[in-house]
């Protein structure tokens, strides 16, 4: 399971640290079941995320997503501009970037995509919008 946490510091006069906490975090409650690595709605993230799971990203995100072997799906209201790297990928919000759908990639009717798209295999449902390149990759399989 992947989890990612931001966590914030306070210091004291001295500068010596005196409370430490979360600020967000995509791990779900205690006990509740975990299918994918979550960004919500109201966060913004920039950086690098490798997952050794599936990545639902809701918020604003750039930098770089990394879920060989799993799923990522930009939602609807999603805000992207990264490198996708992933078995399946399915864009229903905003991507600017380069895309690799080593097995599958979609784009759903909510889809507005600018960038490079490489996969064996795609779908782009009417009323989605994409500018850019589409590398048909045919057998193309992820690394191992």
């Amino acid at each position: 399971m992947a989890i990612l946490t931001t966590s914030r510091a306070a210091l004291d006069r001295a500068g010596r640290t005196v409370a430490v906490g979360p600020i967000a975090s995509t791990s779900p409650p205690a006990g509740a079941p975990s299918s994918a690595c979550r960004l919500g709605p109201a966060c913004r993230l920039v950086g690098d995320l490798e997952a050794n799971e599936s990545v639902e990203i809701h918020g604003a995100f750039k930098g770089e997503v990394r879920a060989v072997g799993h799923t990522v799906v930009i939602a609807e209201e999603a805000r992207v501009e990264a490198t996708i790297e992933a078995a399946r990928v399915s864009v229903e919000g905003h991507v600017r970037g380069s895309v690799t759908g080593h097995e599958h990639a979609s784009l759903t009717q909510t889809a507005n995509m600018v960038g490079k798209l490489a996969t064996a295999e795609i779908r782009v449902e009417e009323g989605a919008i994409f500018r850019g390149q589409v590398d048909y990759t045919g057998s193309d399989r992820p690394p191992k």
